[in-house]
C-alpha cells in the first residue's frame, strides 16, 4: 500500500501498527486510519474505500499454500478449500516432480 501511495504522490504515514488484527479493526472503527486488508471477518462497522476515491490501484498480491505431495491433513484440506472458495484467483498448480 504505501509503494502504491508514494509512486501515486499521495503523502502518507503510519498511524498505527499491530500484529493483531483485531486491534487493526478496532483502530481503523475508530478512525485512526485505513488498512489494505481482504474483507474476510471485515465488522460491519466498516465499509470498503470506492474505487472511485482517488487512492491509487494496489497490486495484485500472490500467496501459497504449500503442502507435501501426499496426502494433506483435514484441516489443511478445509483451509485450502476455504481460501479456494474465499479469495479470488487464478488457480495454478504446478507440477510435480522435475
Amino acid at each position: 500500500m504505501s509503494a502504491a501511495l508514494t509512486t501515486a504522490g499521495t503523502p502518507w504515514r503510519i498511524a498505527f501498527a499491530t500484529s493483531s488484527l483485531q486491534a487493526a479493526w478496532a483502530a481503523i472503527s475508530a478512525g485512526i486510519g485505513i488498512s489494505a486488508r481482504t474483507s474476510i471477518g471485515m465488522p460491519p462497522t466498516l465499509k470498503a474505500i470506492p474505487k472511485s476515491s482517488g487512492l491509487p490501484p494496489l497490486p495484485a498480491v500472490h500467496s501459497f499454500l504449500c503442502t507435501p505431495a501426499d496426502e494433506i491433513s483435514r484441516p489443511v484440506h478445509r483451509l485450502k478449500e476455504f481460501l479456494q472458495k474465499e479469495i479470488p484467483q487464478q488457480a495454478y498448480s504446478p507440477a510435480h516432480g522435475s
